[in-house]
């Protein structure tokens, strides 16, 4: 009788149950389409395998990815300390301090009203030998994904949380922020599930570019290519004295992002850099033109 039972539950289960096509996944749990096949394909990754019904579809099952979710929810549930070592400032290279605040303990520091933004404190998102950065500067780790938003003419704050929607991220203004100016100037500090001690610059751009909304922002030229570089430190957040009501801080409560180490090679460069290239192409090729 009992099996009976449990084989009829089991059935009942499998009615209930559907399949995903790749595109659906990525919709599904938020990531991107290549990170889905990544994941599925390797052997080491506790992701669902997908299942080939044809010689060109394959799909996933839902309850397989419900089951991974709680899983790795399961594991981030204690939310994660930050591990910073903070400077006095842009000339001070080797008194650093460490810092372990919670995401929502960093995002209650006060904005820096500081004519010279050199003299703002400045944040290395990480740990660093003797927390010196004086050259040769030595990372023993990163901690979080920092994005930087240089120059937009719109404000693209809404762009950004569309992009981060469920992730744990604060949204800060950097010094040179001019909005009356149309001079949008922001940086993204998105928690991460754990330490990355390896190759940061693939993190990174597996983040990005994995992301449509920020690979659309990266190929409009907003984002620093910059922020790929792992020995990077950045100032906390700071207004020069004449735009201090402009100061902007937003913080989310969500899930931190867990780093995704597929190799990633650099992208091209912005699409506007690339269409000033082929104006230059269309303007050589007319020149030549009989």
């Amino acid at each position: 009788m009992e099996n009976e039972q449990r084989t009829r539950t089991k059935v009942v289960r499998d009615l209930e149950d559907c399949y995903f096509r790749a595109e659906e996944v990525a919709r599904y749990l938020s990531m991107g389409l290549s990170t889905v096949w990544v994941k599925g394909k390797d052997v080491n990754d506790d992701f669902p395998s997908p299942r080939k019904i044809s010689s060109r579809i394959s799909v996933f099952k839902k309850s397989e990815l419900d089951d991974w979710v709680d899983r790795n929810t399961a594991e981030v549930t204690e939310e994660p300390n930050m591990n910073l070592t903070v400077f006095n400032n842009a000339y001070g290279t080797s008194d650093g301090k460490v810092w372990n605040p919670s995401i929502q303990e960093f995002g209650e520091q006060d904005c820096q009203v500081v004519a010279d933004k050199n003299k703002a404190k400045l944040v290395f998102h990480g740990k660093l030998k003797d927390n010196s950065r004086a050259k040769p500067m030595e990372v023993i780790e990163r901690g979080d994904i920092v994005l930087d938003l240089d120059h937009a003419k719109v404000n693209p704050t809404k762009r950004i949380k569309k992009a981060l929607e469920g992730y744990e991220y604060i949204i800060t203004n950097t010094h040179s922020h001019d909005p009356v100016n149309n001079d949008h100037c922001y940086r993204v500090v998105i928690a991460t599930t754990e330490a990355i001690k390896k190759d940061y610059k693939s993190v990174y751009w597996n983040m990005v570019l994995d992301n449509p909304e920020l690979k659309a922002m990266h190929d409009e030229g907003m984002l620093d290519r910059r922020g790929e570089d792992e020995a990077r430190c950045f100032f906390a957040q700071s207004i020069p004295p004449e735009r201090k009501d402009k100061a902007f801080k937003f913080v989310n409560g969500g899930v931190p992002y867990k780093p995704v180490y597929q190799k990633r090679e650099e992208p091209n460069k912005s699409s506007s850099k690339v269409e000033s290239v082929n104006k230059l192409d269309k303007i050589a090729a007319d020149y030549f033109k009989e």
